[in-house]
């Protein structure tokens, strides 16, 4: 029997400018186990992935495996890692991603070893797709391959399964449970503590830049991790902020409207939350997507940007080569910024984005800084920031709050509502029901490209309820079918 490893972190620092990301974080974790990390965001939780990748340098402390210190180099070699926002090449197929890093000058052609991959995770219908003809749930099971392909000794998973659905995460962790062995590490970050305490054999809780308690054997249980992270997701900072006195109700007419019929297209009521569900590939999101078109107002008023499209992919919505306040006023002409002014400086943007930093309590070290700094929820809130800048009509999300923590999500929650009752129109994709139950007031239920129902979620008062609900559309229609 191979005795296990251990793999050491001590002391580890890392700032950017006066923002400490970690704070002497140690860790010290065995082999052959599945380890969480968890906290909340902004904790230091993707610094210390990216280090442990080599996509990052420590500015102190030291990283080894059996007392043999692990060089940046040596972590590049050595570390595969899912990201959250898949990094992929949306001109090959799903199948070339997967080999693309040792094809040289030739296009890679798909192996025997690719193929039975694929078939695992039951994308192989999709071997010879090109990626940006495919879904984000496609993406991330590719991304989630690439990684399992590669005879690596560290596999990390950052929020690996925040697109995809119950039954497609059971696949990811039962591939993650095969990586266990005397000579591999594998690390699942990871905001849904239910999935975690089912998982992990062990669990680290960062908060501030530093591991504040480790958990491990019958100690990992979700309950006892909510309760570790409890002062820290329900604060203050946590909740819903209050709706203005001054909004006005949502008009009679909207409760009134029609349902559509099948096969319809989806349309925005103003001071309404409508979301949307259904299995991937049901037509779902092709639906929430037509939404975001741009068509006349009905009344022939017009606010200065009809609709705003926010998709769940953080790459798509965001400038990761451009400041906090330069992403938040990217969309906005001219003569919208505050004062009008000459020239597009960082200053003009710093003056239109900081209303929005304050409002949505986007943590930053200052305007200017790169919006890659940020956490994950932190450039969630810059991305919506960005969206409704425009003063929009009808806002269209896609997974409102993929990957982010239950303080983040709560302020999403009312950034949301407070829109919505101030006359605007929100349309939602979501593949967690926990999103519709927090903001939504009506839920559709889509598969097989019509809308099967529609839920009044105001009516609704458990998640597990507005779950069976949700399933009685879905089993009525294949019932039907049969």
């Amino acid at each position: 029997m191979h005795e296990t490893r251990t793999l050491r972190i001590e002391a580890l620092d890392k700032s950017y400018g006066p923002t400490h990301a970690l704070k002497g974080l140690s860790l010290a974790v065995a082999s052959n186990r599945i380890v969480g990390i968890v906290g909340p965001n902004g904790a230091g939780k993707s610094t210390l992935v990216k280090i442990l990748a080599g996509e990052e340098r420590e500015d102190g402390g030291t990283l080894s495996v059996d007392s043999t210190v692990w060089s940046a180099e040596r972590r590049r070699r050595s570390v595969a890692i899912v990201h959250q926002e898949p990094q992929l090449f949306p001109n090959l197929t799903v199948a070339e991603n997967l080999l693309v890093e040792n094809a040289g000058l030739r296009r890679p052609r798909p192996t025997r070893e690719v193929r039975a991959l694929l078939e695992r995770l039951e994308i192989a219908p999709m071997a010879d797709v090109l990626l940006e003809n495919t879904s984000i749930v496609v993406w991330q099971l590719t991304e989630i391959a690439r990684a399992l392909l590669r005879s690596a000794e560290v596999f990390l998973f950052d929020e690996p399964n925040s697109a995809l659905t119950r039954e497609e995460s059971r696949r990811l962790f039962e591939q993650m449970e095969l990586l266990k062995s005397p000579d591999r590490f594998v690390f699942l970050v990871s905001h849904r503590l239910g999935e975690v305490a089912e998982v992990c054999q062990e669990v680290a809780v960062v908060r501030d830049g530093a591991v504040v308690t480790t958990l491990a054997g019958d100690e990992v249980t979700s309950d006892r991790l909510a309760s570790l992270l409890a002062a820290e997701e329900l604060g203050a900072s946590a909740a819903p902020a209050a709706v203005p006195a001054s909004a006005p109700a949502p008009p009679a007419a909207a409760s009134a409207r029609p349902l559509p019929a099948p096969g319809a297209r989806l349309e925005g009521i103003p001071g309404l939350v409508i979301a949307v569900t259904g299995p991937e590939g049901g037509g779902g999101r092709e639906i929430v997507r037509a939404a975001s078109v741009r068509a006349p107002a009905p009344d022939g008023r017009r606010r200065a940007t009809e609709r705003a499209y926010m998709p769940s992919d953080r790459q798509h919505s965001l400038f990761f080569n451009l400041s906090v306040a330069a992403n938040i006023a990217a969309r906005l002409r001219r003569d919208q910024l505050p004062g009008r002014p000459r020239l597009l400086t960082q200053r003009a943007f710093a003056r239109a984005a900081q209303a929005y930093i304050e409002e949505f309590d986007i943590k930053t070290e200052r305007p200017g800084a790169s919006v890659g700094s940020l956490s994950g929820g932190n450039q969630q809130k810059v991305a919506l920031a960005s969206a409704l800048a425009v003063d929009p009509a009808l806002l269209v999300v896609e997974e409102p709050t993929r990957g982010v923590d239950v303080s983040t999500k709560r302020q999403i929650y009312a950034i949301l509502r407070n829109f919505a009752a101030a006359g605007g129109a929100v349309v939602l994709y979501v593949t967690e029901l926990e999103d519709a139950l927090g903001c939504a007031d009506q839920l559709y239920v889509v598969s097989e490209h019509a809308i099967r129902g529609m839920i009044d979620v105001k009516a609704v008062g458990e998640l597990e309820e507005l779950g069976v609900a949700v399933n009685r559309l879905l089993s009525r229609r294949r019932d039907d079918a049969a």
